[in-house]
């Protein structure tokens, strides 16, 4: 039996694929679909498969608002096969299970006591029919003793191991049928005035706004003794930059990737728009991590913060996606560059010439 909210999702979805397709043929002449609809519907079947099959989120093609229609129209046809691989899923996983049932079912296989049944099981050799009957009497009395236990010291006993199930991060149900992944980040951005002044041997992290930032790279400025090396970027720097606390709330994260939507302006031309991908270092849980967001063009532009992230917790090996908290979700007024760094390729984590 398929699951009605997946139906009626995957209905949808071929909706606004369908509508995706015509405007992709129509090169946006007759511009029917909703951006706003799609990216609805996008989050919202993303957030369903991760809480039904967490191993399909690295499966899970993203897409930004302000891409050209051929991105945002194959992550939406990609989105959508998954759901319809998921309900053929659903559909056939009983019927497989109610033919292996008939095909092993016979009254002859049926022992007629559980006494015949364990024996049965065990191999007829003497010496290796002792050992396990000995195992499997000190289970049940294991279990006879557990059994006996009062509830309160089960349940003392059992808490610890509770509390770290809990901590896997399985995806919560939020409403009919519907889940999001966990919420487990938080990052909160405050204006502050260049120069930043600072002293030796303190560093900051940065990430430079530039059409040409190399990705999955995150550039620290090491303050000096000298004159000219305790402010950052530099004492004639003017302007505002941004100072941003990213917080884990959970266990300890051993790798974590997001990414920035950047918007320069009409004046950046064909250069316009960009999606800038970090790695950050490993973050310990409750303590910030503090990085700057500074302007690195003579435009002036827009930054839409990370409203998930990629991460690998301690002691887990696979990669997890996991939801941002933020009361800012847009910075801007950056001021048009950083002066006297808008010539240095090096200084805004480009790469060299």
């Amino acid at each position: 039996m398929s699951d009605p909210y997946l139906s009626a999702l995957i209905a949808e979805g071929e909706t606004i694929v369908r509508e995706a397709s015509d405007a992709l043929s129509n090169k946006a002449e007759t511009l029917t679909v909703s951006i706003e609809q799609a990216d609805r519907w996008h989050k919202s079947a993303a957030s369903f498969i991760s809480g039904r099959e967490p191993l399909l989120v690295a499966q899970i093609p993203s897409f930004e608002r302000w891409q050209e229609m051929v991105p945002i129209h194959s992550a939406l046809s990609k989105t959508l096969n998954l759901l319809k691989a998921l309900e053929a899923k659903a559909i056939s996983g009983p019927a497989k299970q109610r033919g292996k049932a008939k095909q092993h079912s016979s009254p002859r296989s049926i022992p007629k006591s559980l006494e015949e049944m364990f024996l049965g099981l065990l191999p007829s050799h003497p010496f290796l029919r002792a050992p396990l009957i000995g195992i499997v009497s000190v289970a049940a009395l294991a279990i006879l003793f557990w059994s006996l236990l009062p509830e309160d010291t089960r349940k003392q006993l059992l808490d610890p191991y509770v509390s770290s199930a809990r901590q896997s991060f399985q995806p919560a149900v939020t409403g009919a049928g519907q889940s999001q992944p966990p919420t487990t980040l938080s990052i909160e951005c405050t204006p502050v005035s260049l120069p930043v002044h600072g002293k030796h041997p303190d560093s900051l992290y940065s990430i430079y706004l530039h059409p040409d930032a190399i990705d999955n790279q995150l550039p620290i400025y090491f303050f000096g003794e000298g004159p000219d090396q305790t402010s950052w970027p530099n004492s004639n720097a003017r302007g505002a930059a941004y100072k941003c606390d990213l917080i884990n709330d959970t266990s300890p994260i051993m790798a974590l990737s997001i990414a920035f939507g950047i918007d320069f302006g009409i004046e950046a031309g064909t250069r316009q728009y960009r999606t800038l991908k970090v790695d950050l270092p490993p973050l310990r849980d409750h303590k910030p991590f503090v990085f700057y967001v500074a302007n690195c063009t003579g435009w002036a532009p827009h930054v839409s913060l990370p409203d998930r992230a990629i991460v690998r917790f301690q002691g887990l090996p696979e990669e997890r996606t996991v939801l941002i908290e933020s009361s800012v979700h847009h910075l801007g007024n950056f001021g048009k560059y950083l002066n006297g760094t808008a010539q240095s390729s090096m200084f805004c984590g480009m790469r060299p010439q």
